[in-house]
């Protein structure tokens, strides 16, 4: 029974690796586990990501300089009204993929 749940966990492994070896020749690598799968499910092959970081979310690094309002880099875009039945829709349907 032992050795059945090893091999089991072996082929889980080898499942996993060949999904990130198909990953990679997607291009989407970098990201975290979720981020792939939202990509996957939405069929986005090219896409933003936008990681707020802070000491509350333990970053260590200030990568970027921020320094204050006016300094560093600088993400902006403008705000739009939305469809909810429309955003919820698309939700359900994204929920579903994953």
């Amino acid at each position: 029974e032992e050795e059945e749940e090893e091999e089991e966990e072996k082929e889980e492994e080898e499942e996993e690796e060949e999904e990130e070896e198909e990953e990679e020749e997607e291009g989407i690598v970098p990201f975290p586990p979720v981020v792939k799968k939202l990509a996957v499910a939405m069929d986005a092959k090219n896409f933003n990501v936008l990681q707020n970081n802070g000491r509350l979310a333990h970053q260590e690094v200030d990568h970027i300089p921020k320094p204050n309002q006016a300094e560093g880099l600088g993400i902006e875009w403008p705000a739009q009204t939305t469809d909810m039945d429309k955003l919820k829709a698309l939700f359900e349907e994204v929920k579903a993929k994953m």
